[in-house]
This record gives C-alpha cells, structure tokens and sequence, in this order.
C-alpha cells in the first residue's frame, strides 16, 4: 500500500506529508493520537486549564471583534444543561461564525485557557460522540488532523505489518501482533490500554532503530588500528599559545582524551557540555595531537556558519603547521574538487565539514578522528556513515546535557566527559518573565539596546499565522515592529527562506549589521555573536527546557550583561525552575522526567515530524529496548533480515 491509495490524500498532500517525514502507511500508524477524548473525562468542569474541555449546550450570542488588520476574534457563549455559561474564543477565523446559529444545541472541545479571571475554550470544534472515546490528531504541516484521522483509518483495513521480531522475543517481552496494537491505540476503547500498546510499539521501534545502528558498525570497529606518539610538550605548547586560559575541566578531558588514543581500544567518547563552556577548543587539541602524529582529522558540524566559525577557531593551529580546509555543500564544483583532491593526497590535515563529507566521493589520505558538533543534528545512520569511512578515533561534542542513562544506550559502550564549568570571564545571563502587558516596554528596551550597538535575537514558535492557536508567528511580529522605530533594524529569518538568504542574514547580524534578529529555534544552532546580549522567547511553554536554554545559550557569548526574556503570561513550575537556573544538566534531568526523552534521542531530525509522536519515551524504556536489540543481534538470522530491511524503502521507518 503507498500513501497514494489513501483517499483524500492528493499530491499537495501527500507531499506535504513526506516534506515532515511521513514517506508511507506505516509512518502514519505512528502519527499516535495527541490526545483522547470523551463526553464525561473531559467534562468543562473537570478539567485543568491546559487540557482539552468538551462543552454540551445551546448557544448564544456570537460576534466578531476586530482587534487590529491581522487579528479578529470571534467570540461567543454556550449554556450548559446546568445553566452554566461557558466562553468561546475563536482567532483568526471570523468564518466560523456562519457556520453556528444561535440558539441551537451544539456540542464542542477544544482547549481550556485563562487570561486574567476569564476562563474560555479556545477555537472550539464541533464533535459527534459516535463512540465512546475519540482520538484527537495534530495536523502536519498544512494537513489538518482530521484528515489525518482519516488516513489512518483507511491504512488500518489494508495495510498488514509484518513484525521482524522472532516470536519467542515478541512472547518474551509481550511486543505481540503489531497490527492490533496499532487498531487499538487508533480505535480506543480504554485509554490506559491504549497507552500501554503506545509503550509496546516505541519499545519495537527503538530496539530496531538501536539494533540496526549497532548492526551498522564493522564488527571489530572497538579495535585500535591507530598508533600515536607520544606528542604531549608540543600539546603544551599550542595550550600555552591561546590567547586564553583553558580551565581545570577542560584540562582534565583532554588528557582523558590523550589517554583514549593510546589505549588499545578504539575511542568512542561522548563530550558533553553547557552552552559556552569551550568543548570546541577541547576538541580541536585533540585534532591536532592527532596531527601531531601524522593523522587528518575531520570536524562535522550541521550548519555552513558553524562551519565557518570552527574554521576560523581552527586557523590559530595553521601557526604550527596544520593546513585547514572547509568544505561545505554551497562551493562551487571546481572548489570541492580541489579540496577533495587536498583531502585524497594528505594536502589538508583539518576538514571542518557539514553532513557533504559523508559523500561517497570523499576519500582521506590517513583519517584518524572525527568529531561531530551539535551530535542531536545528526542521525544514526549519518554517523554510522563517518564511522565507516576510516578506522579512526570518535569524539562526539553534545551542548544539549544528556542524562547519562541515556547517553549509555544511544552511543553504545562510549566513554562520557563532562565540561560543566564556563570560562571566568562570561557572564551569567539573567532570565525573567514578560507579561503581555509589559511587551512594549521590552520592545522599547531592544530599541535603545540596538542604538548602542547591541545584539537582540527574538524567537517566535510559528513561521507565520496558524488559525489553530494564539502562537505569535515570525512573519506578524516582523510586519508588526516593521511599523515601529524598530525597523531599520529588524531582519526576519525562518525555514522557508533560501539557504543562502538565510546564511547571508546570519552573516549580517554576525557584522553588526542587523540588530534585532526576528526567527524561530533555527537559531538554536548557531554561531558565537559576543555583542548580543538579549534574546525573548515567545510561547517559551511550547519548549522543552533543554531546547529554551540552548536558545538561552545565543547570549552571554562576550563579556557584556546579557538577558533572556520569557515572553508568556504562564509562570509554570518548569518555566520558574528554569528561570532560576542555568545548570543545564539539572533542566535536562527534570525534561527527562516530566517530558521523556524524544528530544535527547533525536527523534525531531533535520525538521521532520518524528515517527514516534505523542508519548513518554523514558530512560527506563531506552534502556529496555538496548538491551533487547543485544539479545537480538545474537541471532544470524535477525541480523540478516534486519540489514535486508535496512536496504530497502524502509530504511528510514528504522533509521529515522
């Protein structure tokens, strides 16, 4: 079955689909439902503001209100059976109001909210209860979730899963006919089963996304074939040259890295780091003790200004003969042939590259380490690749804190190093909260920062308006402040811009020459601008907190007082716990508990819609599904059916 035998699923749709990663009837099973609802569990009067309220009665009085030319609200009332009034809120779609009349029986849900002392349902929907429990599905990028709804119906009358789990494993662990855990979760009829079949699939899934990544390595890649001299006065020397001093931290994780390279084992080691505590400098040290020994060394980073900035940290080591090259994707042809000609014969010693390096045509002269930057960028199956394209030493550099329950089952037997300490001569970066009321002030704020020079990033959730919600999107904010004193130093940047817009925006706000950066999380990865000093995040309860403090992280990078700014009327725990603190092992370990561990697993890759949506995925959870994808491997035949699939279209329901 292709997802083109789905009806009501057109080539618009169906390529927005796959632009989120949603390549096949499969991937849409595991669109798992966002939420449950029923008549009485979500009762108006039961629920929490936050969660989804369902409201029965007659309604009364609709009308639309036009706040400004970009916003209207429609509002309205309904009376319950009990005579108890309930508010409707609808944004951005005055439309709604022809399709209700006044008094006339509806019933409808949507999310309860409070502003002030007012509580109301926002952008309500109608809903049949044509049984007993209905599942609510987010839209994908433009599909609405009832469409969506549809699509998976349609998938669970045809499409037959075949497990790839051998029966004893399936009875072993209770992982049994994934076909009927998939109806059940979509069709519920008792909600704490249907979460308990979600818990089953994410355990088949991970223990093949683990066992085909660890299938994926040669089978004594662990063997040192890699020999180095002992180099440590020259080392010395370089550290003695850097115009700054490393700290006791980074000190003790080189020589841990040192002792790594002449061990008989080969290193795989994970560097984990707060934002701005100098693993970057750690690393390049260890690529040039490989240099020292004769070895080139390549450093992976997601993005082109990454790129650009590790190349320019890399040129201090060119005073004592490393000759660095980058290469990236956006070079002309006749450059990366020369640079892979430089790469082939030993010409270059340092490679500072994005993902173009794992390309077949790039072939190394001597390859002895590789490090890959912002490691959650990448997926397993890129760097099983740069495992693959020489017996070399791994060092993999992680600024998102990792628990290390976790990090244990991702990499494998890695070693792990902690660089918590940041150099003395940051500053720490004050973080408080914005009321609605209070915005224009901070915008006032940004105006005079921006006349002295000084560097602001702002963060919006949405790329522009989305009728679903009241999210503050890039695009309104930027037509917004565009009409203000603002404007002559504002620029606006966001996914849907041109690679080399985006990179020739970065650049100027990198110069100096924008002031105020208008984007959504695509800043998250960026580079070192030491004169920004405040960045506000809007919607900061859409985050998880270790997502919010990278964003934090784009500030504070120089020697300047720095800010960040929670643009929210929400002052939950989570927010409070990370406005008080910037230790991002402490914010990591409570997401883990609180959110599950879909943002350290790297489920949310490259912009696409992770395959397993909607639910907890825990340590324990990892934990159970490594050990599993080992008893797994233990069997030939497994392992021959699984790297058969991995060949095949469904690699990336594996993989990704």
């Amino acid at each position: 079955m292709e997802l083109e035998e789905i009806k009501g699923l057109g080539p618009k749709r169906i390529t927005l689909l796959k632009k989120a990663g949603i390549n096949n009837p499969v991937d849409l099973l595991y669109c798992f439902p966002v939420d449950y609802i029923s008549e009485e569990k979500n009762e108006f009067a039961k629920v929490n503001v936050g969660e989804n309220a369902v409201v029965k009665g007659i309604l009364d009085k609709i009308k639309v209100n036009f706040i400004s030319r970009s916003l209207n609200i429609t509002t309205a009332n309904i009376i319950d059976s009990d005579g108890q009034i309930v508010r409707l809120k609808w944004f951005n779609q005055r439309f709604v109001k022809n399709s209700f009349e006044v008094r006339q029986s509806y019933c409808l849900y949507g999310l309860k909210k409070q502003s002030g002392k007012e509580v109301y349902i926002l952008n309500p929907k109608k809903i049949v209860f044509d049984k007993k429990i209905i599942p609510l599905y987010n839209k994908i990028d433009g599909v609405s979730g009832s469409l969506i709804a549809q699509a998976i119906d349609c998938v669970l009358k045809y499409c037959n899963i075949r497990s790839l789990l051998p029966a004893e494993i399936e009875d072993k662990y209770g992982i049994k006919d994934i076909n009927r855990l998939f109806f059940d979760i979509h069709n519920a009829t008792d909600i704490e089963i249907a979460q308990k079949n979600r818990k089953l699939l994410a355990l088949y899934h991970l223990t093949l996304q683990i066992a085909a990544f660890r299938l994926s390595l040669p089978e004594d890649y662990a063997k040192r074939r890699i020999v180095y001299r002992d180099n440590n006065v020259k080392l010395k020397e370089a550290i003695d040259a850097l115009p700054f001093e490393l700290t006791c931290q980074q000190l003790s994780v080189l020589d841990s890295i040192i002792h790594d390279l002449h061990s008989d084992i080969t290193m795989n080691r994970l560097i984990q780091g707060d934002v701005g505590c100098g693993k970057t400098i750690v690393a390049l040290l260890a690529m040039y003790y490989s240099f020292l020994s004769g070895y080139q060394s390549v450093l992976m980073a997601p993005t082109e200004l990454l790129c650009e900035q590790h190349y320019n940290t890399a040129l201090f080591f060119e005073r004592f003969g490393v000759k660095v090259a980058i290469l990236t994707g956006s070079q002309s042809k006749a450059l990366r042939q020369k640079i892979l000609f430089d790469i082939k014969y030993g010409a270059v010693d340092f490679i500072i590259a994005t993902h173009s390096i794992l390309s077949d045509d790039v072939l190394f002269y001597k390859l002895g380490l590789t490090v890959t930057d912002e490691q959650q960028r990448f997926g397993v199956a890129q760097r099983a690749i740069l495992k693959r394209k020489a017996d070399a030493d791994f060092i993999t550099l992680s600024a998102t804190p990792i628990p290390r329950t976790l990090a244990m089952v991702m990499y494998g037997e890695l070693t792990q190093s902690v660089i918590a300490a940041k150099p003395t001569l940051r500053p720490s970066i004050k973080t408080s909260f914005v009321p609605d009321v209070k915005i224009n002030s901070m915008y006032d704020y940004f105006l005079k920062k921006a006349e002295k020079g000084e560097q602001t990033y702002i963060v919006c959730p949405r790329i522009e308006n989305d009728d679903d919600d009241e999210l503050v999107s890039c695009k309104d904010l930027y037509e917004k402040l565009s009409k203000t004193a603002l404007k002559p130093y504002i620029a606006l940047l966001h996914g849907k811009i041109d690679d080399e817009s985006k990179i020739r925006i970065m650049k100027d706000f990198a110069e100096g020459k924008v002031r105020i950066l208008i984007s959504t999380t695509i800043i998250e990865v960026g580079i070192d601008v030491k004169n920004a000093t405040s960045i506000a995040i809007f919607n900061p309860e859409r985050y998880g907190l270790s997502q919010l403090h990278q964003l934090r992280g784009r500030v504070g990078r120089g020697s300047l007082e720095s800010y960040c700014f929670l643009v929210t009327d929400e002052r939950s725990e989570r927010l409070k716990l990370f406005s008080d603190t910037d230790d991002g092992f402490e914010l990591a370990e409570y997401d883990l508990k609180t959110r599950g561990a879909g943002d350290f697993i790297g489920l949310k890759q490259h912009g696409k819609t992770e395959i397993i949506k909607n639910i907890n995925i825990d340590a324990e959870l990892i934990k159970q599904a490594g050990t599993i994808a080992d008893e797994l491997l233990l069997s030939h035949s497994f392992s021959s059916k699984l790297k058969a699939v991995i060949d095949t279209d469904f690699k990336e329901i594996i993989l990704n």
